[in-house]
């Protein structure tokens, strides 16, 4: 076990570094990954420093510093099937060529509104019916937060940043935070849980986009490679990896968080 001097000595040299990183513009993160990556020695700093202390100095240990989560179907359960067959008996075959062009994909990206984007499934009707029709089809896809992952995210931003990043709408964030607020009791689910959550119909683009990717990075100060982006969409993991980012594809089927302890082992080293 490490004496007394040299668990002083360690930190030293670390807070040294440390504090070069926090002032310098071009953070270079491998000045000290190779300092303090040692389980030893960090299990050493956690004991002899306080819990606000060694939080700082683990997360610059870590090679993943950040971890990024897509929404739907990796932390909030999803049932799309239903939303699509409730939308076959609604909707008139021959009028759906353009459903994601014009419908689906404007109003994830914000750049069409509520009303609009419910007279345009409307319009694209077998029958019109009432807008309710509509709506409650739109969101029988959403599930639940379970209670379990709500805890591990907690878990989780003792020793990595943790953002959201989701291709959503205004009526399914108005529906999934009314969900978790009587089902979880909490508010502002988004504020509570994340260090920051980034929602595409507020930005105004949506995944796979890179500039998503980049914009997430720019207002953080991230680093691509320092990022662990988490998505059940292919086509939106292969665009993380292109501008950087450590990537997985998760399958909905199994446990993100009985996944992602060996996972973060194997990126950290």
């Amino acid at each position: 076990m490490l004496n007394w001097n040299a668990k002083v000595d360690i930190f030293s040299k670390i807070k040294i570094e440390f504090l070069k990183i926090r002032h310098s513009k071009n953070i270079e993160q491998k000045k000290i990954e190779s300092a303090c990556c040692n389980e030893l020695i960090i299990s050493q700093i956690s004991i002899l420093f306080p819990l606000e202390y060694s939080k700082h100095i683990i997360y610059f240990c870590n090679m993943i510093k950040n971890l990024i989560f897509d929404f739907g179907n990796v932390l909030l359960t999803l049932d799309e099937p239903k939303t699509w067959n409730a939308f076959k008996e609604l909707l008139d075959p021959t009028k759906i060529d353009d459903l994601f062009k014009e419908v689906m994909d404007p109003f994830e990206r914000g750049e069409i509104s509520e009303e609009a984007f419910f007279n345009r499934l409307q319009r694209r009707s077998k029958v019109v019916l009432n807008g309710d029709v509509y709506i409650d089809a739109w969101n029988s896809m959403l599930g639940v937060f379970p209670q379990h992952r709500i805890i591990a995210l907690s878990e989780l931003r003792e020793k990595y940043k943790v953002y959201l990043l989701s291709n959503t709408n205004i009526t399914h964030f108005r529906f999934v935070s009314r969900r978790i607020q009587k089902q979880n009791g909490i508010s502002n689910f988004a504020e509570v849980l994340f260090d920051k959550a980034f929602f595409s119909h507020e930005m105004q683009m949506r995944k796979p986009e890179t500039r998503i990717y980049q914009q997430v990075l720019d207002v953080e100060k991230l680093i691509a490679k320092e990022c662990l982006f988490i998505d059940d969409k292919k086509e939106n993991v292969v665009a993380a990896e292109s501008i950087g980012m450590n990537v997985y594809l998760h399958n909905p089927e199994q446990e993100i968080f009985d996944l992602l302890p060996s996972l973060l082992s194997k990126l950290n080293g």
